[in-house]
């Protein structure tokens, strides 16, 4: 994943390299049109009767009219490459940002596991050396069995957490949560309301209507 990202990012300052030598080329294209159709322009003005001279300033006018379209076509679709680019670039850096999340916490989970296991053979010991133990005379008759019970119940609980943080490692993975540190997503803005959009109260509510008047669209 982290060589495609690599690879794309590479794709990405090409195509952004050729975007800037096409946009150098589009402004000269441009010059030279407007230079083209100021020479037009004067020769109209001026002795406009040689037909071969006519032929050559409008020649010259749409020879750089043209390249200018054709310029203007590529980069768009040059636009249309690099937004393409960057938004696998994006996915790829945040499957990248994914992954590493949710290996770190299944590392994390899997220490935990191994430090919950001593702890539940160290506390199976633990209330055996309880049971050997002589009942002193004022000993609380509950309290070995909620000891005992406790030794249990902790590891347990730890274990229910581990499944928990891999699960959640899982979720990260698949995209299904967000990762730590994951920029918000920027929603697109609504778009304004029409102006005789009469569910929008702009025309309708600014304006009014008289008793009894109607618009066209009103329902009969």
């Amino acid at each position: 994943m982290i060589f495609r990202a690599k690879t794309t990012e590479q794709e990405l300052a090409q195509l952004q390299n050729k975007r800037k030598s096409l946009s150098e080329k589009l402004a000269a294209s441009r010059a030279e049109a407007e230079a083209a159709m100021t020479a037009r322009r004067a020769w109209l003005l001026g002795d406009a009767t040689d037909d071969k001279q006519r032929k050559a300033v409008d020649a010259r006018v749409v020879a750089a009219q043209s390249a200018e379209l054709g310029l203007e076509d590529a980069l768009a679709e040059l636009d249309r490459k690099i937004a393409d680019a960057k938004q696998r670039l994006d996915d790829e850096n945040e499957k990248i940002a994914r992954e590493k999340s949710a290996g770190e916490l299944n590392t994390k989970a899997a220490e935990l596991e191994r430090k919950r296991e001593v702890a539940r053979i160290a506390n199976l010991e633990l209330s055996e050396v309880i049971d050997a133990m002589p009942v002193l005379p004022y000993e609380n008759p509950d309290f070995r069995p909620r000891v005992k019970a406790l030794l249990v119940e902790v590891p347990a609980a730890v274990g229910q957490f581990v499944d928990d943080i891999r699960s959640h490692a899982a979720r990260i993975s698949s995209g299904q949560e967000p990762y730590p540190g994951q920029p918000a997503k920027v929603e697109a803005p609504p778009e304004p309301p029409k102006l005789n959009d009469k569910s929008s109260g702009t025309f309708y509510g600014k304006f009014g209507r008289a008793p009894g008047e109607t618009f066209i669209g009103d329902s009969v």
